[in-house]
């Protein structure tokens, strides 16, 4: 691991997002690379609801089931790495010098590192609509628990569902380079799940999975 974290690749090599993260938080920075000092996981709290989980070393040892949201990283000189996924299961194993976190998700897990800038503007429209739903929700822990308890695959499937609906609405001649990119991340997102890059039109929406 040469920066300090690892997106593991997806399947197909044309797919958006990753399977897996790995993250490595040094006792002391190697001053080679970018050392993660903290990483911060949005996790779900049974009394205190949706809260950040600030890791550092020596981190303690177990498995965390990780909420909707962005992870953050940074080291310390305030330089700052984001992620994005739709919650998974973070394992943390304390070591000598370091401590070893692993995030895996059966959705997939965005670069939020402006490489793809596609990549970046369709997490800002996951956000936007989950800002919506939010918005409706006047139990705000409520809502998170109700999202939390969705699996995260069939979470990222009704999401991007959503965000093509919000595509559909923009006129024909209003449809700008922006969107055209926006409808490409969404077909290499889904080929993480689907050989041909097509969201299956009958899969359950949003609106009934919160309610279930």
């Amino acid at each position: 691991m040469e920066l300090g974290y690892a997106f593991h690749p997806p399947a197909d090599p044309h797919a958006l997002g990753h399977p897996a993260l790995d993250i490595i938080i040094f006792d002391t920075p190697t001053g080679e690379h970018f050392d993660p000092h903290q990483a911060a996981f949005p996790i779900c709290d049974p009394k205190l609801g949706l809260q950040n989980m600030q890791i550092s070393h020596p981190g303690d040892p177990g498995a965390y089931q990780i909420c909707t949201g962005r992870i953050i990283l940074r080291d310390l000189v305030g330089k700052v790495v984001e992620a994005f996924s739709f919650g998974g299961e973070l394992s943390i194993e304390p070591l000598e010098d370091r401590t070893a976190c692993r995030l895996t998700s059966s959705a997939p897990i965005f670069d939020l590192r402006g490489i793809d800038p596609a990549e970046n503007a369709l997490v800002s429209e996951y956000e936007a609509v989950l800002g919506l739903l939010r918005a409706r929700e006047p139990d705000d822990n409520l809502f998170e628990f109700e999202l939390a308890a969705i699996d995260p695959l069939t979470l990222f499937i009704t999401m991007s569902l959503e965000v093509e609906d919000r595509l559909r609405q923009i006129p024909e001649g209003s449809r700008d380079s922006e969107y055209w990119a926006l409808r490409r991340a969404i077909h290499h997102a889904a080929l993480f799940v689907s050989p041909d890059g097509r969201l299956p039109a009958d899969h359950p929406r949003i609106a009934s999975l919160l309610q279930a």
